[in-house]
This record gives C-alpha cells, sequence and structure tokens, in this order.
C-alpha cells in the first residue's frame, strides 16, 4: 500500500486509527456519498471495498 495514498486521505479529512491487529482504519466526521465511513486498509495490505473505492479515486488524481 502506497503511503501517498493515507497522506491523501488525510489530506481530505479522514482520520487514521491503528489497532493493535495491524489494521489501519480511516474514518471522517463528514458523512456523506463523497466521504462514507469504514475504510480499512488490513495488515496484509488488502484494502475493504470502500477504501478500494477511495484508492481508485486517488489514481485519478495521479492520472491528472
Amino acid at each position: 500500500m502506497s503511503e501517498a495514498f493515507m497522506i491523501w486521505l488525510v489530506k481530505i479529512g479522514y482520520r487514521a486509527v491503528c489497532r493493535a491487529s495491524g489494521e489501519t482504519q480511516f474514518y471522517c466526521e463528514t458523512v456523506n456519498q463523497n466521504f462514507p465511513r469504514g475504510a480499512v486498509i488490513l495488515a496484509n495490505g488488502k484494502l475493504n471495498k470502500i477504501a478500494a473505492r477511495l484508492y481508485k479515486e486517488f489514481e485519478g488524481y495521479l492520472e491528472a
């Protein structure tokens, strides 16, 4: 997982919580369709469905 993706999430308003299990959970105080809750990066680097959607958006900004 790219460190730039995690920095981008923090810059757009997400807060990160690192769990003892090794997973990193992101949450945002603003809840709407553009800022979904429950984005998780698992300890093995895999993304859950919400985080994968945010990662696709992030890749779009990299190409621009």
